[in-house]
């Protein structure tokens, strides 16, 4: 998804999987999941008026996902999981701080901040 009104992707469910994604420059939020057991890997979200990635719901799963630049949050996920599981996550000059929240967690190796 690229330079357009709306969000990028929102998706509402349980043991969704969302791989590889590219977002740029939409003017509200770039990834938004709610449910539960949802695993993000290797998504790119980038410019967002809004946050990058934000996951509210149970045990979910980010892998290596990048968010950079974005006005609100880099990556946030909130609800109960563990956030071992969640591992890669690299943010950069996002305006709302901390850039990365998983579970409770800004530190490496679940959030690596630049």
């Amino acid at each position: 998804a690229n330079k357009g009104p709306g969000s990028g992707i929102r998706v509402e469910g349980n043991g969704n999987v969302l791989v590889g994604n590219k977002i740029s420059k939409l003017n509200t939020s770039g990834i938004a999941v709610v449910g539960n057991g949802n695993l993000l890997d290797a998504n790119l979200v980038r410019k967002q008026q809004g946050d990058g990635i934000t996951v509210d719901g149970d045990d979910n799963v980010l892998t290596d996902n990048k968010a950079v630049s974005n006005k609100g949050v880099g990556i946030r996920a909130s609800g109960a999981g563990n956030p071992g599981d969640s591992t890669g996550n690299s943010v950069d000059t996002n305006r709302i701080k901390p850039q990365c929240i998983i579970y409770g967690v800004t530190t490496p190796p679940t959030c690596l901040n630049k």
